[in-house]
């Protein structure tokens, strides 16, 4: 296995942001849970609906860790934007996801997210940041010289 992949999983940055996406993913979990047991709210992705049990939420949990993981493996130093995309892209994607149960939550309102909803947002949001990684390593380049 490549050093530079095996050094990364020890990378401060690595940490903190597989640490974030975590998190947000755990914040997911629970303020789910914590509206459709407390009748607030609904799950609004309808692949989803009916597949809610804690069985799901553990599946859910682990596959976020191994699509941060997988992405860590698959991206070498020459992939390093991908995988800055990618980590940005989910950090968004979840924050998006927990403010809206926070808004069901706290002000019993939501940005009526669903599931054709959440995959344009993450489409746009990968797009978005490639674009911007790019423009910013085109300037980066320009200022070489």
């Amino acid at each position: 296995m490549d050093v530079y992949k095996l050094g990364k999983f020890e990378n401060p940055t690595f940490i903190i942001i597989f640490a974030t996406i975590a998190s947000l993913c755990s914040m997911d979990i629970l303020t789910t849970k914590y509206v459709i047991s407390n009748s607030i709210g609904y799950e609004s992705n309808e692949l989803l609906s009916n597949a809610l049990n804690n069985v799901f939420y553990l599946f859910k949990y682990f596959a976020t860790i191994f699509v941060v993981l997988g992405i860590a493996l698959l991206c070498d130093i020459k992939h390093k934007n991908l995988e800055l995309v990618s980590y940005i892209t989910l950090i968004s994607f979840y924050g998006i996801v927990v403010l809206n149960n926070l808004l069901v939550i706290f002000a019993n309102t939501d940005l009526n997210l669903n599931l054709s909803k959440l995959f344009l947002i993450f489409a746009s949001l990968f797009v978005f940041y490639s674009f911007v990684v790019t423009l910013s390593d085109k300037h980066k380049d320009n200022n070489k010289y």
